[in-house]
């Protein structure tokens, strides 16, 4: 049985996540518009890019952050280190998101989607290797 995670993991795997989105984004030639999160000027459009590890299926963005985004990039984890991509736009990411489980600081603040959203309605970029 897995557990979920606790405050020094989720700390640990919000980090890996920021510094994978951050290293994503210039694999795609984005320009870095805050040191604090991983929104980005990708194509003139504003973005927040995301990643997640091979295991987890879900993206969180900040609720306080959507409007200020058009799209949100999803990087989900392969097992041979690449990261496959899929765009969303701001509102799509919106119509399939569900509240986070966590119980920690993220509580009430973050909307998550699954990769299957992803893949059903979102458009493929391709894979990256970073």
């Amino acid at each position: 049985m897995t557990m979920g995670q606790d405050r020094a993991s989720g700390a640990k795997a919000d980090q890996r996540g920021r510094e994978k989105g951050k290293d994503i984004a210039r694999a795609l030639g984005a320009r870095d518009l805050s040191k604090n999160s991983n929104e980005c000027t990708l194509n003139d459009v504003r973005t927040v890019i995301k990643s997640a590890r091979v295991g987890n299926n879900k993206i969180g963005v900040p609720y306080k952050m959507l409007p200020r985004v058009s799209r949100v990039i999803a990087g989900f984890e392969k097992l041979d280190g690449t990261f496959e991509l899929f765009e969303l736009t701001s509102a799509q990411f919106q119509a399939g998101m569900s509240p986070t489980a966590s119980t920690g600081n993220s509580r009430g603040k973050v909307g998550m989607v699954a990769r299957s959203y992803f893949q059903a309605h979102g458009a493929s970029r391709g894979t990256v290797r970073v």
